[in-house]
């Protein structure tokens, strides 16, 4: 009768398992750590559940947005920022303190800066942040009043989406 070593035949059933299921063991030495990151970037941004876990985590930290205004960087925690809009090449971003800054870049690239769950683009020219909603109508029209006095037109399509997130932020 032969030596059976089980630890031998338990790893060889699990390669085979491997093998079966189209996984391919990693050789670590090969790895380029650029493109692990990159990788996993990616997984993150395909898939919904590691997203939001993302954005969870996103939450947790107080983030700071650097901004480049007179010649000086300035750091906004993202907890500050009440909304910002588009105007041409340009993004107003305005802040609880009553600060206005006008910044040279589109709203497309602050759109991936912020956590999704605690911002939501109302239009094709305005990002809000849902913590300074004072107040909404949800008629025909749907209109969103800022507690800095702001107000902006909810697109039809995204009145389902805010309504949502304001419900949540209130519990209902």
């Amino acid at each position: 009768m032969e030596n059976y070593n089980l630890n031998e035949a338990k790893q060889g059933a699990f390669r085979d398992e491997l093998v079966e299921n189209n996984f391919k063991p990693l050789n670590f030495n090969n790895l380029n750590p650029v493109s692990v990151v990159k990788n996993i970037h990616y997984q993150v941004q395909q898939n919904p559940l590691l997203k939001l876990i993302n954005n969870l985590a996103a939450v947790t930290e107080d983030k700071k947005l650097p901004i480049h205004y007179s010649g000086r960087v300035n750091f906004v925690n993202l907890s500050e920022v009440v909304c910002l809009e588009a105007e041409s090449n340009y993004t107003r971003l305005h802040t609880n303190g009553g600060k206005i800054y006008n910044l040279p870049r589109h709203l497309k690239y602050f759109d991936a800066c912020f956590p999704e769950n605690k911002f939501v683009r109302v239009n094709k020219s305005v990002i809000i942040n849902i913590d300074y909603i004072q107040g909404y109508s949800k008629g025909a029209l749907c209109i969103v009043w800022m507690k800095n006095n702001l107000e902006f037109e909810v697109s039809r399509r995204k009145k389902n989406e805010i309504n949502s997130k304001i419900n949540k932020v209130e519990g209902l």
